[in-house]
């Protein structure tokens, strides 16, 4: 059982873990991951502004273009706020090909992924990612005031983020996609497929009761993103009231973070109404408007109906005969899948998982091609894009070596395909065969086509212009179809036409374009939306429709003509209800970003150098604790005291200093820190306080009936024990392997550590030759060194959004330690496993779990028991400890199964919302050699014998999936609670654990 103050303590943390919480779970205690150490960086600031962007020397181009936009709406970021945003550096990571940004509070950053693959319109990405992130520093601005701005004068910055319960996630991210939208020509929330899913499903308020499900996520239907949900309800709002109401609801709550749910009080005192008011009029407002958007009906056909329960995407279809189309298909069950069907689509074939794909697929008939993204051994920001490949003749599965940072393979009439090569300083090249066309800086590519009537290849470009599409020439780039900022998407080629998406009747729509006579015309009239055309031979193009259940496979007459489009320089908005638009901003496409603006501040820039940001204390803790170890199941051990936490703004060096205090140990102070900045992760700490720990030898009276212990010490000596100290470094390696199929890691980890404990001294003993009789005249050694040697592997495959664990998957893993100053000691060897193997049913899990340790060496007595030995908590049957087993031939076996038993969706509005609870049935038992001492027939002899001990146990956890204060599905906590039943012990043992989301 906890003691009082470590039940306070563990509550505490756990509502401030919940308040800390941030997108993608991105919050106090969070490492982001480390660069290449071979990377030189510089940074720009303004002198007396909130601008200041780290960068690498080699992207000086990306660094520069982010401060440079930023400089450009720095005065109309906070538009609506009160209070105008605070500074929060700009990290770029250019050698990370995913596309993405995220704002940090510990330490306050915003981390940049500026490779632009992910553009969702026809704007330049860092255009949209610092319209969007850029907002966030003004919100922060303005949570951080009141009671949480007076707590940071005690805590720290951590306080801060405690304004953030004044925020909703949606309503976060919703504010910031409407700041991108109001500061482009046509942008994010304006585009079609952004209200796509919503149209489909309808008024959504009307189906539950509680409409956190919308918010939080389903593991049983599909819901979409709160960015979109977040937007309709900011922008509704901002019609309704003429004001960003996250203004004044923000304020009154962080003032008054006393009264029951001040966002509430704030809702009725300002605007006379509620949130949950609001959200019904928000959709109220949106149906009556689809209503009559979607009158139209899909001119395609669909192939199949999907199923009901099963949320399915079909994607980026290939024809490769009369007969045969490859498909991209994912379900709630499975992840992306490269599947083989007939025309009819009634048979279907699995060829191969697909890994975390950055581009569609090509074939040529022989090979099917796409790009995937694969991260660097040791970087977790080092993460190109490699060009994979699957045989259709024999199912071999491969990737084209020393081809990196590819994407859009296409195949041509050569024998390798072409494709698109991304820098991480901003360029772009287009490979084909021996042939390099690198495009002028600030243009991105988005798809391109290979047409084998004209033997050309063309792009999708983005540019400040806009979106276009181009064709390669020897001399560069042609203009095919005029830039605007209409998004266009998924092109393909074949006899001389182009196919692609496009948003300019005001829904995705198929379009297709003669290269010879440059006319485009629309093929498509959807109800929601057409997408991923290709053609097939007979005068059809394969399509797909989106209704709620999916992406359907459908079929497109590509000679009926809906419309001939005229060039229209911003698209139709045909789904989006009239609303207000914020007043008198900067539109960043009318914002021109050249080389010489480039060269210009690069001049103003200044060095940025590691060593001596290495320590950024930015917040402390009213608890004594581990901040390094807040991941996984457990929480570590709390105490009252403080925790001072640092963390550099590059995320590779975290730190803190502890002091603590517990009944038992007394006072204890801690400092340690961990360094990934070299690929290999270096960890140091060192610990003062509480008692020396004693490891001892025994032997037995023979005479005395009750067999009292012996110590090695006298009772004397026992009072003179002094206050311990420990210390200890450790290097660990890991490798992380990536490939179509599976994530598979290698650890190698090797530490060191030393404590003041007493060891009993054996080799004075040998000296009176091993008198039992002696033992109590005897003394302790001072100092205990310990080397650990480890090595882990791992191998599990890609996850589908319903598993728990992986379906397939296992872990393997050897740890030896030594003493290496004492003879006597004896070493240890632990060795593991551990498999996971499906259940009865696809969201079933199945693990068993094998672990054995055993002391080899040291002193071996046959009228006396040694306590010199390590020992490994490894696989210890629940309800049990370590002190209670022995390490003698230990083997212990674990087996759980896991199914999900109810998925409630509901909970106390806006408070709780639990999306799963899982029942985890298991049995554990332990098997070791135990010693015991055995009186023979003579006076006062005795001796010592083994027997083998076996301990079992038996329970189950109840594990809930839950969102609290309506954060969405990443940012989901785990609660368990756990009852087993120790056979050899009365009564049950219970726990409960809480995983965090980070």
């Amino acid at each position: 059982m906890l003691k009082l103050n470590e039940k306070y303590i563990r509550a505490l943390v756990i509502v401030m873990a919940m308040l800390f919480v941030q997108q993608q779970v991105v919050a106090q205690y969070y490492s982001w991951g480390s660069d290449s150490p071979c990377l030189k960086w510089n940074h720009i600031k303004q002198k007396q502004g909130k601008i200041h962007v780290v960068y690498p020397q080699h992207a000086s181009f990306q660094g520069t273009r982010v401060f440079y936009y930023a400089d450009a709406i720095k005065d109309y970021i906070s538009f609506g706020y009160r209070h105008p945003q605070i500074k929060m550096p700009f990290i770029i990571h250019p050698e990370n090909f995913t596309s993405n940004g995220i704002v940090m509070f510990m330490p306050r950053r915003v981390d940049i992924l500026s490779s632009p693959l992910g553009s969702e319109y026809a704007t330049p990405w860092l255009k949209q990612l610092v319209a969007h992130e850029f907002r966030h520093s003004a919100q922060y601005s303005n949570t951080s005031r009141g009671f949480p701005r007076i707590s940071s004068w005690f805590i720290g910055e951590q306080a801060l983020t405690g304004g953030i319960i004044a925020f909703p996630m949606w309503a976060l991210e919703g504010d910031a996609v409407l700041s991108e939208t109001a500061m482009t020509t046509y942008g994010r929330g304006l585009q079609p497929s952004f209200t796509m899913e919503y149209r489909a499903l309808g008024n959504i308020t009307k189906r539950n009761r509680n409409f956190d499900k919308w918010l939080c996520g389903s593991y049983k239907n599909f819901v979409p993103s709160h960015y979109n949900i977040g937007y309709q309800f900011c922008s509704y709002a901002y019609n309704k009231y003429g004001e960003n109401v996250w203004n004044k609801v923000v304020r009154y709550t962080v003032r008054n973070p006393y009264t029951i749910m001040p966002r509430m009080i704030a809702f009725r005192k300002y605007y006379r109404t509620s949130m949950k008011k609001l959200m019904r009029e928000t959709f109220n407002n949106l149906e009556e408007f689809w209503q009559k958007s979607n009158s139209e009906e899909d001119t395609s056909k669909p192939i199949i109906s999907l199923p009901q329960k099963n949320y399915t995407s079909y994607s980026t279809p290939v024809v490769l005969n009369a007969d045969s189309i490859l498909w991209i298909k994912k379900d709630l069950n499975h992840t992306n899948h490269l599947i083989l069907s007939n025309q009819k689509m009634d048979k279907e074939k699995k060829l191969t998982a697909i890994g975390r794909l950055s581009s569609r697929i090509d074939s040529n008939g022989k090979k099917v091609y796409w790009t995937e993204y694969r991260q660097s051994l040791l970087f977790a920001e080092r993460i190109n894009s490699v060009i994979c490949w699957y045989d259709l003749q024999n199912g071999k599965l491969g990737h084209i070596r020393n081809v990196h940072n590819a994407i859009y393979a296409t195949c041509t009439d050569k024998e390798i395909p072409a494709y698109v090569e991304y820098l991480p300083n901003g360029t772009y090249t287009i490979v084909n065969g021996e042939r390099r066309t690198t495009l002028a800086p600030g243009l991105e590519v988005h798809d391109m086509a290979y047409d084998n009537t004209s033997d050309q290849l063309y792009l999708i470009v983005t540019s400040d212009d806009g979106m276009s599409i181009e064709k390669v020439t020897n001399n560069g780039l042609e203009n095919i179809k005029k830039p605007s900022f209409v998004t266009i998407k998924s092109l393909r080629a074949s006899e001389g036409k182009l196919y692609f998406g496009s948003t300019d009747s005001g829904k995705d729509e198929i379009h297709v374009i003669e290269i010879a006579s440059g006319i485009e015309k629309r093929l498509t009239n959807s109800k929601y939306g057409s997408f991923s055309p290709y053609p097939v031979t007979d005068g059809k193009i394969l399509v797909t429709t989106y209704n709620a259940l999916g992406y359907v496979p459908s079929i497109q007459d590509a000679g009926q003509e809906i419309e001939q489009i005229e060039y229209r320089k911003i698209p139709r908005n045909k789904v989006n209800p009239p609303r207000e638009r914020w007043n008198n901003l900067i539109n960043l496409d009318t914002v021109r970003f050249t080389q010489n603006d480039s060269t210009l501040l690069a001049k103003k820039s200044k060095r940025f150098r590691k060593v001596p940001h290495m320590f950024n204390i930015h917040s402390w803790a009213p608890a004594g604790f581990n901040p390094m170890s807040l991941f996984g199941e457990n929480f570590p051990a709390f105490n009252i005291g403080a925790t001072i936490m640092s963390q550099n703004l590059l995320s590779n060096l975290s730190a803190y200093a502890k002091y603590a205090w517990s009944s038992e140990d007394g006072h204890i102070i801690t400092g340690a820190f961990r360094y990934t900045g070299l690929g290999p992760t270096i960890s140091a700490y060192v610990t003062y306080g509480g008692l020396q720990q004693a490891y001892n030898a025994y032997s037995y009276s023979a005479q005395d009936p009750d067999m009292t212990k012996y110590y090695l010490t006298s009772s004397a000596e026992l009072k003179d024990i002094g206050k311990y100290f420990g210390t200890g470094i450790s290097i660990s390696l890991p490798l992380r392997f990536e490939s179509t199929r599976r994530v598979r890691t290698i650890y190698f980890d090797v530490s060191y550590d030393y404590d003041n404990g007493l060891v009993a001294d054996m080799d004075a003993w040998r000296k009176v030759g091993y008198s039992a009789y002696m033992l109590r005249n005897l003394s302790y050694r001072n100092g205990l060194h310990m080397m650990d040697f480890a090595v882990e592997w791992s191998s599990s495959n890609y996850r589908g959004h319903r598993e728990a664990h992986p379906r397939w998957g296992h872990t393997l893993a050897c740890h030896y330690a030594i003493n290496p100053a004492d003879r006597n000691f004896s070493d240890l060897i632990m060795l593991y496993g551990k498999a996971y193997l499906p259940g009865l049913a696809y969201s079933h899990s199945t693990s068993v779990a094998l672990a054995y340790q055993n002391r080899l060496g040291g002193l071996r007595l046959s009228h006396a028991i040694t306590e010199l030995e390590f020992k490994s908590k490894m696989l210890l049957p629940k309800g049990y400890a370590s002190y209670e087993i022995s390490n003698r031939n230990y083997f212990a076996a674990s087996l759980r199964y896991e199914l999900p038993i109810w998925y409630p969706e509901g909970g106390i509005p806006s408070i709780v919302y639990f999306s799963r609870i899982r029942l985890r049935l298991g049995f554990d038992m332990a098997s070791f050699d135990n010693p015991y001492g055995v009186v023979s027939g003579e006076v006062g002899a005795f001796r010592f014998e083994t027997k083998r001990d076996r301990i079992y146990s038996y329970g189950g956890d109840l594990i809930f999936d839950v969102c609290p204060l309506r954060l969405p599905s990443s940012g989901e906590f785990t609660f368990s609670l756990s009852i087993y039943k120790p056979t050899t012990k009365k009564g049950i043992h219970w726990s409960i654990g809480v995983g965090l989301p980070f």
